[in-house]
């Protein structure tokens, strides 16, 4: 299996302003170095972990948060935060003719969603991207829609 990631890296201005609740980090710089980090050491235990502490649930709050979108059913979607690829699969399960791109900028985690797409053996087609959901590396306009799971949690600047 081949997996290829578009990488995008951009000169950044970063912004001192943090997720409301979060004030343990002396900047957004150094809270979005802590979370970059803590995924990638935790990536092989990720999917185990959301299993786990939603009790199973979390595949189903995926394909209900998909379905009450609405997104036509050939879509250009983009999966931001994407992860290990569980609500990327999910976006496929209910529109099979959509378009997807997956961002992360957590190189294991994005690796692990790829593996998981082989087994559909080319049925569904992801473009990959590791890059930062803060700076987009797309025109406006690009995509009827974008889908996140978890990730308003995670990011420096949630007004960003």
């Amino acid at each position: 299996m081949h997996c290829q990631f578009l990488f995008v890296a951009k000169k950044r201005k970063y912004m001192t302003k943090l997720t409301p609740l979060e004030n343990r980090y002396r900047s957004a710089v150094e809270k979005e170095k802590y979370v970059k980090q803590l995924f990638a050491e935790i990536d092989d235990h990720y999917d185990f972990m959301n299993r786990f502490m939603s009790l199973g649930m979390d595949m189903s709050w995926r394909r209900r948060a998909i379905r009450a979108a609405g997104f036509a059913k050939n879509a250009r979607l983009l999966d931001m935060a994407a992860g290990t690829g569980d609500l990327t699969i999910s976006a496929f399960k209910i529109h099979p003719e959509a378009r997807l791109a997956a961002l992360d900028f957590c190189t294991p985690l994005l690796t692990i969603a790829c593996k998981k797409f082989s087994r559909f053996n080319g049925k569904y087609s992801v473009e990959w991207i590791n890059g930062n959901g803060l700076e987009l590396p797309f025109a406006d306009n690009s995509f009827d829609g974008v889908i996140t799971a978890f990730s308003l949690r995670n990011v420096s600047d949630v007004n960003q």
